[in-house]
């Protein structure tokens, strides 16, 4: 790996897959998200030979192989620098959250979410349905520099704004069409607080 920024594990206590979910900060193109499943380890993510699923480095060979791809990936016209982040395990999204993961670009201030498909037999992870709920969570402006994630004791969902300095409790998200005025976050906590 190169600079993995944030990484969390699936939670198996609360019906996650115990795989650990890494943000992994490319150099100059693809910012990338690796997923190990539970009981594996020693996997060779690429680095400096691929950034993302690219060749970067070809001038000499991987320490060893194979290459583990990430399972998904976006270029630096999308972002510049992801922050990792959490599978959501909690209940106040409601269901169609759970089991998502949560990730954001430092730079740009902008939050995802993807689902993870796993193949029973090999616990390999595909990515999809990918969702962007930044203008429900008040847009850009109102997240900062996301430099975490995290979860309180119920599973919920938080915010690290690095920028703002606060940290931002999502108590809800919507349908995918963004309500007229942000109501998915409340800050929980200040500098000096």
């Amino acid at each position: 790996m190169r600079n993995p920024w944030r990484y969390s594990f699936d939670e198996v206590a609360r019906g996650g897959t115990g795989a650990l979910v890494i943000g992994d900060v490319g150099q100059s193109q693809w910012e990338e998200i690796d997923y190990e499943p539970a009981g594996r380890g020693g996997r060779n993510y690429g680095w400096p030979n691929r950034e993302g699923a690219h060749d970067h480095v070809t001038s000499r060979p991987p320490a060893y192989l194979p290459l583990t791809g990430p399972v998904f990936e976006y270029d630096h016209a999308t972002g510049r620098s992801i922050s990792g982040g959490v599978v959501y395990r909690g209940r106040a999204l409601g269901a169609a959250y759970r089991g998502r993961s949560f990730f954001a670009d430092f730079i740009t201030g902008r939050v995802w979410s993807l689902a993870f498909s796993i193949d029973p037999a090999t616990r390999e992870a595909t990515a999809g349905d990918l969702v962007e709920p930044t203008s429900e969570l008040g847009g850009p402006a109102a997240l900062g520099n996301v430099s975490a994630f995290g979860v309180d004791a119920d599973g919920e969902l938080f915010v690290v704004s690095y920028s703002r300095g606060v940290i931002l409790a999502v108590i809800g998200l919507g349908p995918t069409t963004p309500p007229s005025a942000p109501t998915g976050l409340r800050i929980i906590r200040t500098p000096g607080s």
